[in-house]
């Protein structure tokens, strides 16, 4: 993955973000049947979203908590749905997040 700025790492996730925003929350919460051997993750459309932006914001050697605290907040909501999609509450704290990044920037 690339290094971005600030500013292109939030107009990603903002326009990620408005992608899966109006599937209905069990939508969201729905993981990938995984029981057989050769499944490989991810599968789902959730996943798949939190696979890549996840992947997206580990890879910003600039993302530090103590410079970008809802930046590292919002990647550490994702982290929590990266391990269980499953999470409501995770998602609905994600959408918070990322609708005051989108008032602050």
């Amino acid at each position: 993955m690339q290094q971005l700025s600030k500013n292109e790492l939030i107009e990603y996730t903002k326009k990620a973000t408005s992608r899966i925003r109006n599937l209905p929350l069990e939508t969201l919460c729905t993981g990938g049947d995984y029981s057989r051997p050769d499944t490989r993750y991810p599968i789902t459309i959730s996943e798949k979203y939190v696979n890549d932006i996840l992947d997206l914001y580990l890879t910003q050697d600039w993302l530090e908590a103590d410079t970008e605290p809802l930046l590292d907040e919002i990647e550490s909501v994702l982290g929590g749905l990266d391990v269980s999609v499953d999470s409501d509450e995770g998602w609905i704290e994600l959408f918070k997040l990322v609708d005051e990044l989108s008032a602050n920037s």
